[in-house]
């Protein structure tokens, strides 16, 4: 239920329709229960894409959107094959700071 409103909110701040966000929402979470690893995963929107996807919009309209978010899609699978994700325990937590707070400026400087 928290899903739905905010998929609507960053639709909007993307620079889509919000009918957009409602259709993300609504594939995403049957996305993550056929696919979903583990019953403890959390899934939904994030706001840390909105800075990105804004620009992906402005450069080259919204019909770019679909397109990215299948790039980003295999992107993850390939990381997922070669087993990516344990490199995140060389990751010093300052660089996970620094990388949201710059999310948070640049989706300040973006409003």
């Amino acid at each position: 239920m928290i899903a739905l409103p905010l998929s609507i909110a960053l639709a909007v701040a993307v620079g889509v329709s919000p009918v957009a966000g409602l259709y993300t929402a609504a594939f995403a979470g049957a996305a993550a229960t056929l696919f979903g690893g583990s019953r403890y995963n959390i899934t939904g929107p994030t706001a840390a894409l909105v800075p990105v996807l804004s620009h992906v919009v402005l450069a080259h309209g919204a019909a770019a959107l679909p397109m990215v978010g299948l790039l980003a899609g295999l992107l993850l699978l390939a990381m997922s094959a070669l087993r990516a994700g344990r490199l995140m325990r060389y990751m010093p937590g300052l660089v996970v700071v620094g990388f949201t707070a710059g999310i948070a400026l640049s989706s300040r400087s973006a409003s």
